[in-house]
Order: C-alpha cells, then sequence, then structure tokens
C-alpha cells in the first residue's frame, strides 16, 4: 500500500487574519433580586490552514512517490459568556467556538529530479460537495481515485482506484487520507482546536 507520513495539525498550520473582539452585556431585565447578570463576548477571525504529506513506497521511506498538498480557507467565532450570579457574587465562565471552511484545495504533485521549485508534475484532486452543508456528502475525484463520503464523523469512505502508471495500493492510500484526514470536517476540527485566541477578562475570571 506505500507509506504515508503526514505533517499533523498544529498551531503554526493555522494561521489568522486579525481577531475581533466585541462585547455584548445583556443585563436581565427581570425585577428580582436573584436574577443573574450575563456579559457576552463574540470574537470572529478568518483562517488559512496548511498542511502536507509525503507518500513512499517503502516502509524505509527511501523512495518518495506523491506529495500532497493541502491548503484551506474559511472563517472561525469564539463566543464567550460570564455569567453572575447576584446572590453569591460567584462569576461563571463558558465559551463555544465554531468554525466554517470556505474554500478548500488539494495539490498532488509527483516529485521529479532535476525539477525546479513548482515544476513538477501535478495529478487534480477534485473536491465536489457544498462545503457548509449539514448534509455532509463528499465525492474526490481524480484520475487515481473516486471517493463518496456522506454523513457524519465516523462513516467510512468508499474509495475506488482507476487504472494508470501508479500503484493500486497507493491510490487507495491517497484516497484513504484526503476522505478521512484531510476532508472539510478535519479543517474544521483543526481551526477550533489550533486557532489562537486573544485572552477576554471580566471581574476577575479570563479564559
Amino acid at each position: 500500500l506505500g507509506v504515508c507520513k503526514f505533517d499533523t495539525f498544529d498551531r503554526e498550520s493555522v494561521k489568522t487574519s486579525g481577531i475581533k473582539t466585541h462585547e455584548d452585556s445583556d443585563s436581565s431585565d427581570s425585577d428580582h433580586s436573584d436574577s443573574d447578570e450575563e456579559t457576552e463576548f463574540k470574537q470572529k477571525t478568518k483562517f488559512v490552514c496548511k498542511t502536507s504529506c509525503t507518500f513512499y513506497a517503502d516502509a524505509a521511506r527511501s523512495r518518495k512517490l506523491y506529495k500532497l498538498k493541502v491548503k484551506a480557507k474559511g472563517k472561525a467565532k469564539r463566543e464567550i459568556e460570564f455569567k453572575e450570579q447576584q446572590e453569591s457574587g460567584e462569576v461563571s465562565v463558558s465559551a463555544h467556538v465554531e468554525a466554517k471552511v470556505k474554500k478548500l484545495k488539494y495539490h498532488l504533485t509527483v516529485p521529479t529530479e532535476g525539477e525546479s521549485k513548482g515544476d513538477d508534475p501535478e495529478i487534480p484532486i477534485v473536491l465536489q460537495g457544498k462545503l457548509t452543508s449539514a448534509r455532509h456528502k463528499f465525492e474526490w475525484d481524480s484520475p487515481m481515485f473516486a471517493v463518496e463520503l456522506e454523513g457524519r464523523r465516523g462513516n467510512k469512505p468508499v474509495v475506488e482506484t482507476r487504472e494508470g502508471p501508479w500503484s493500486p495500493g497507493v491510490a487507495l492510500c491517497i484516497g484513504f487520507v484526503v476522505s478521512v484526514q484531510l476532508a472539510p470536517d478535519d479543517i474544521v476540527d483543526a481551526a477550533r482546536k489550533f486557532i489562537h485566541w486573544p485572552r477576554v477578562s471580566h471581574k476577575g475570571k479570563s479564559i
């Protein structure tokens, strides 16, 4: 099947372009003295996520076959709620992060000795499906393979390899990687986990 060396997602792979923080203070309109006071902060940003993986012919990784680069763009927001109990004065805080992928591109190249940077032959991979749809139905189409994935995370993709000057096992491996480890949901997870949000403080609590 070949061997894949995957560059895992981290904070270096997810970059943001300016994070805006907005305070939305909304005290309860209740006249009761035991009503709680809630203060919300909302943060928004755009992000770019990049990663790559390399496919080798053998376990010793002595012969490089393909290089796959992935680049995604999207938006993310974090909602923070501080809640102060009027009776005790205790302040609690919670946060919720959402992210959406707007664009996702795959670049699969065949490393060739002597070629200038950027001149390696490329094998197209086209992702079909609405990135922001709740249906989660995606198809990846390439001369090497065709992949279908429907439903939420945990569902197994259906990978069909195609004939060509490549090993069917390697084609199967690449199709599996793009649909299981580099699918839109994986980019969303990386953004939610690795975006570095500025800390927000309120009444002695911070997050």
